[in-house]
C-alpha cells in the first residue's frame, strides 16, 4: 500500500470536500492569487497562469490540485520577482483534450485559487500553559 505525503493528502481531502466552492472567511484581495486559463488551440493545450505571493510550495499546491482534477501537466515554469511568484502550466485532461467548456474553466480557476490560499495563512499563535498542581 502506497503512503501519501501528508500535505498531498490535505489537498485531496479539501478537494473532495469541495472547499473551493466556499467563500473565504478572510478576504484580502491584495494577496489573493490571480488565475487565468487560456487555450492554445494550435498545440492542443490549456495554459494555466497563476500569480500569487511568493511562499513555500506554490508549485506543489497547484500541481497536486491539477492532478486531483485529472489533468496532466506537460510543461511548467516558475518565476519569482520580489515577493511574487508566477507559475505557468501547459495541461490537458487525461483524455488528451484541453479545457473546452466555460464551467470547467471556471472550476479550475476556483480550485487553484483555493489550493494556493490554503497554505497562504499567516499562521496561528498557540500558547499552551500548564500548571503542576
Amino acid at each position: 500500500m502506497a503512503v501519501t505525503h501528508p500535505e498531498r493528502r490535505l489537498h485531496q481531502m479539501m478537494f473532495a470536500d469541495r472547499d473551493y466552492e466556499r467563500k473565504p472567511i478572510l478576504q484580502d484581495k491584495v494577496d489573493s492569487p490571480v488565475v487565468t486559463v487560456q487555450n492554445w488551440a494550435e498545440k492542443g493545450y490549456s495554459v494555466v497562469n497563476v500569480q500569487c505571493k511568493d511562499r513555500t510550495k506554490p508549485f506543489f499546491d497547484v500541481d497536486c490540485t491539477l492532478t486531483d482534477m485529472q489533468y496532466v501537466v506537460f510543461h511548467a515554469t516558475i518565476n519569482t520577482a520580489g515577493d511574487n511568484a508566477y507559475l505557468e502550466f501547459y495541461i490537458r485532461y487525461t483524455d488528451g483534450f484541453p479545457i473546452c467548456l466555460e464551467p470547467e474553466r471556471h472550476r479550475v480557476i476556483q480550485c487553484l485559487q483555493a489550493a494556493v490560499e490554503r497554505r497562504a495563512s499567516e499562521g496561528v499563535w498557540l500558547e499552551l500553559c500548564t500548571s503542576d498542581r
